[in-house]
């Protein structure tokens, strides 16, 4: 199918100069039934394929439009999927370094409450916002508090005391 765009300029120069007729358009309301109106238009029968054209080139805008806002939806989602991924990664290293700090002040010989109190001071000095508990869950998330981690670490920690 050809579609062929028409512009306002184009319907209008078929007439000359100021002499437009003044039923060139003619809009009618038929019926009104709650949100929706019935309209008759009435244009000059030379007219029908420049109108028909132009109805053609306003759907053809509507689906560029349609068009245009899927794929900006679709780049934003996958702006997303990377901020995600940066965030994952960071959160990781948050992480990591949490289980350092923890590890370096267990094994200079700290209890386990004090080697957190411990990282927490030294976490916010950084900047975060962690509390001894979220500290804790992290550790022992890492595998830090089980029991048996611990006695390896208590061994260490005797050895170095001796030292």
């Amino acid at each position: 199918m050809k579609m062929s765009v028409a512009s306002s300029q184009d319907i209008l120069c078929q007439f000359e100069g100021d002499n437009l007729p003044s039923d060139l358009l003619t809009v009618t309301v038929v019926e009104v039934r709650g949100n929706l109106a019935n309209l008759t238009i009435t244009i000059p029968v030379s007219l029908i394929q420049s109108f028909q054209s132009l109805f053609n080139s306003f759907l053809e805008i509507s689906n560029h439009v349609k068009r245009q806002l899927h794929i900006s939806q679709a780049i934003d989602r996958s702006r997303s999927a990377v901020q995600m991924a940066e965030q994952k990664i960071n959160f990781q290293k948050l992480l990591s370094k949490v289980v350092k700090k923890y590890d370096a002040a267990f094994l200079s010989g700290l209890t386990s409450r004090q080697a957190i109190r411990k990282t927490q001071i030294e976490m916010k000095e950084i900047g975060s916002t962690l509390n001894c508990y979220q500290i804790e869950l992290i550790v022992r998330q890492a595998g830090r508090l089980s029991k048996r981690r611990n006695k390896g670490n208590d061994e260490k920690r005797k050895e170095k005391k001796k030292e």
